[in-house]
């Protein structure tokens, strides 16, 4: 009897023994396991939230590099990536800065529209052109704005036909607009938008009506001495240069006519 006790007590002692060096081997194996999860997860939640910062435009910070493993070679691609995100994104903010003074200081006005042609941009000068502001107009369809949805039905017809002069006259005086369309296409050639250059062509369309009719004029006035100086040297090729009395007349007539063409030239 005393034999067993002895045995029961060691094979207690055992299992006491196993019990608490399991608990020690499962206690180690996950502070080990925390430390090993720390030193994987640590870095990779700092790029994440790196990441979120450069999606916010932040490129000024970098994440820290712990080692020359794989995720310490991770890391310095991260960063790597950030400072050529920086100088791309300082780039793109350099050529708005200066894609937007030109559109500012420019005379003529430039409207930018997506494919449906919703217009997404439009500058101060044709804003004043259109006698609109320009920041109430983006969301706006072009047809509307520039008073098109009466001659054109889509704006697809824009894209092919180049130029248009646009009637904004009023009762008071003439006001002529001239809107010349360019596509935007991408690396595929689809057609991503439309740009139109707008400008005031009032003057320059008076002027050129005046010239057609300076033109028409001069023709006329031209035409009608020419006329007469044919029909009378005609007759008196038929034969009237032998009448004493006509032929002379007939003669004045054509070099009267003459002199009044060469003041009309001079």
């Amino acid at each position: 009897e005393g034999s067993l006790e002895n045995v029961y007590d060691q094979l207690e002692d055992i299992n006491r023994i196993f019990f608490q060096g399991s608990l020690l081997a499962i206690s180690v194996s996950a502070i080990v396991g925390i430390l090993v999860a720390r030193t994987i997860t640590k870095p990779i939640k700092e790029m994440r939230e790196q990441a979120q910062t450069m999606a916010k435009g932040d490129f000024t910070q970098k994440v820290n590099v712990y080692g020359k493993d794989e995720i310490g070679q991770l890391a310095e691609a991260f960063n790597d990536l950030n400072s050529r995100l920086k100088h791309s994104y300082a780039t793109i903010e350099e050529e708005r800065r200066k894609l937007s003074t030109v559109l500012f200081y420019m005379s003529d006005g430039v409207i930018a529209t997506d494919e449906t042609g919703k217009i997404t941009l439009m500058n101060e000068p044709a804003g004043r052109l259109i006698g609109k502001n320009p920041d109430d107009c983006i969301g706006e369809f072009l047809l509307d704005v520039l008073q098109l949805e009466e001659k054109v039905v889509d704006i697809t017809e824009l894209h092919d036909s180049g130029s248009m002069i646009i009637d904004f006259s009023d009762n008071e005086q003439p006001f002529l607009i001239r809107a010349n369309f360019s596509t935007v296409v991408d690396d595929e050639h689809e057609i991503t938008g439309l740009i139109t250059v707008i400008s005031d062509v009032t003057e320059q369309e008076k002027v050129e009506q005046e010239r057609r009719e300076f033109v028409s004029n001069v023709s006329h006035e031209l035409r009608t001495p020419l006329t007469t100086m044919k029909s009378y040297i005609e007759a008196l090729s038929d034969g009237a240069w032998q009448d004493k009395e006509i032929a002379p007349k007939f003669l004045d007539v054509a070099q009267n006519e003459t002199e009044r063409m060469i003041r009309m030239v001079n």
